[in-house]
């Protein structure tokens, strides 16, 4: 027999007593599937060490003693010396420090390219650890291996209790008794989309030891501590609707403010429209929601009676419904782009979701059966998915045109805009007034008219004319403004947002309560051109008598008493 290369053993003691366990089993008699039940790991671990086991078998069967790597007892050592890792002590030193937080290389921000780059480019760090080399990924990454174990991306799993496990099995049952499958649902949530947070897959990292990932395998407490992540407070951001089923996804619904009662109700009559699209011939897709408060009111319930529904939905079970795969793989997408503002990631959003492939809908709806069965197989409850296979569908043409046709409105919202929009108006309303007010000032018709008539001999009765003349058109723009304020206050909220313009409605999609209308204005304290000086300035600019010039000369002072009114 010839000799073959012995395989490597691990520093890890873990590993090396499962290796001795798996093949102590092996040599009694055990299947290769009780093995791996037995032992907590994967057939193929169990199967790639039985083969390296075989290899050290001659052909009469007796075994070999290989030195370093087992002995007469088949007992596993290693007499191998470790491969050194190339690093001064200073290096290491400002590497651990780095590294030194709980979450590695994870949501503090810091990676290996960000200390791989200080340490290789930057003059004053490297004169003051006295290291004038340059160290390579591949070493910083096995020193860093070395010493926290690998990267594992964190995940958000709900917390199930008694009572949601028990309601998850009731929910699989129900879907067997009712003959119903993934391909007769349309499954609709709401998302909310925030500007400040993107999570990053490359950085949204924690380190694991071997035994450590065990432990999370074995659904461990404190493992699953390590690798779950809190979500950060909302400020910056807008909520947006949708639905999907095996035929392809609905349109997007946009939502001002946060959904209420009122508008899931507007919500349901475009779900409604998309069921229709979407439904096969002679037949009528199930609608699908969860236990949030708004589609649980009265209001939805009797907006519901038209559509066939799913009778419940299991509490506290986001991972079986389809269309939170959607959101993850929009969210995917957003990732290394700059997102500037709100605008700007309303258009991205849009633009992903119209573009998702009707292939990535079937496969993920179709999963849905798959979970039914597992739901009841392992006890209510479900194994997160790999989002790999299901993040890398590229995008297709459009289904619909990217431009935000279906908007909701929060009715408290809305009040509190309004409310705001009379405020503002009424301010406004009185800014004017106090406007022509100051323009018919005695002192404002006197240092004219002493100035023109003493200098250019102009009867005054000409000058009170031309003012009263330039004058007018803001007294007439101050009444049709009464007026429209009247119309305002008399105004409901429903009246209110149907008037609105295409563009004012996407600009208050929002989950914030903050809105800049276009009409506020600053409340300063206004500085006024009383002074016969400035007076003087601005007539002396019309060189001769002309009424022309003399009527300019005027219109130019109104306009700039105007504007210092104004600011």
């Amino acid at each position: 027999m010839k000799y073959q290369k012995p395989f490597r053993v691990h520093d890890d003691p873990t590993k090396i007593y499962l290796r001795i366990s798996i093949i102590k089993d092996f040599l009694k008699g055990m299947s290769l599937t009780n093995i791996s039940k037995k032992e907590n790991c994967t057939i193929k671990t169990v199967k790639k060490w039985v083969d390296d086991y075989k290899k050290f078998i001659d052909s009469k069967g007796k075994k070999i003693t290989i030195p370093g790597v087992i002995d007469k007892d088949f007992n596993f050592y290693s007499k191998a010396r470790t491969r050194r890792i190339s690093i001064p002590f200073k290096v290491r030193k400002y590497i651990l420090k780095k590294f030194s937080n709980k979450n590695t290389g994870g949501t503090d921000g810091i990676s290996l390219n960000y200390i791989l780059s200080q340490i290789n480019s930057s003059a004053k760090l490297r004169r003051k650890l006295n290291f004038d080399k340059k160290i390579s990924r591949s070493t910083l990454h096995r020193f860093v291996k070395h010493h926290f174990g690998k990267p594992y991306r964190l995940r958000v799993k709900p917390k199930l209790k008694k009572e949601h496990i028990s309601k998850r099995k009731e929910f699989s049952e129900y879907i067997k008794s009712e003959n119903i499958k993934s391909e007769d649902i349309f499954f609709t949530d709401e998302k909310i989309f925030v500007l400040e947070w993107v999570p990053n897959k490359q950085t949204n990292q924690v380190r694991l030891t071997k035994l450590m990932k065990r432990k999370l395998n074995q659904n461990d407490e404190e493992a699953e501590k390590l690798v779950t992540i809190q979500l950060p407070k909302k400020s910056k951001g807008f909520m947006v609707g949708g639905g999907i089923s095996k035929y392809g996804l609905g349109k997007l619904i946009f939502c001002i403010g946060t959904v209420d009662s009122f508008a899931y109700k507007q919500a349901l009559e475009y779900y409604k429209k998309d069921i229709e699209a979407l439904s096969p011939e002679n037949s009528q897709l199930f609608f699908q929601q969860d236990n949030a408060t708004p589609h649980t009111s009265k209001e939805a319930k009797e907006s519901l009676k038209d559509i066939k529904t799913l009778k419940f939905w299991p509490p506290n079970s986001p991972e079986i419904s389809p269309i939170e795969k959607v959101w993850s793989f929009i969210m995917r997408k957003l990732e290394g782009k700059k997102i500037m503002d709100l605008n700007q990631l309303k258009r991205e959003v849009l633009y992903i979701w119209n573009r998702i492939p009707k292939i990535y809908c079937k496969k993920i709806v179709e999963k849905f059966d798959k979970d039914i069965i597992n739901l009841a197989k392992n006890g209510g409850h479900l194994k997160i998915m790999n989002s790999s296979s299901y993040n890398n569908y590229k995008l297709k043409n459009p289904a619909y045109p990217d431009k935000i046709e279906n908007i909701i409105y929060n009715k408290s919202r809305m009040q509190k805009i309004l409310e705001k929009k009379r405020k503002d108006a009424e301010k406004l309303l009185l800014k004017k007034r106090k406007r022509i007010n100051k323009l018919k000032t005695k002192t404002f018709f006197k240092s004219i008219k002493n100035v023109i008539t003493k200098k250019y001999r102009v009867h005054p009765d000409f000058i009170t004319a031309v003012i009263e003349e330039e004058i007018k058109p803001y007294e007439d723009e101050l009444k049709s403004y009464e007026k429209f304020k009247m119309v305002l206050d008399k105004k409901s909220v429903e009246n209110y947002f149907q008037n609105l313009k295409q563009e004012k409605k996407e600009k208050m999609i929002s989950i914030s309560d903050a809105y800049d209308d276009e009409d506020g204005f600053d409340e300063e304290t206004a500085e006024y051109i009383d002074s016969e000086t400035e007076i003087k300035n601005i007539i002396n600019k019309a060189f001769n008598k002309p009424k022309e010039l003399i009527r300019g000369a005027i219109k130019k002072l109104i306009e700039k008493k105007i504007e210092l009114i104004d600011n």
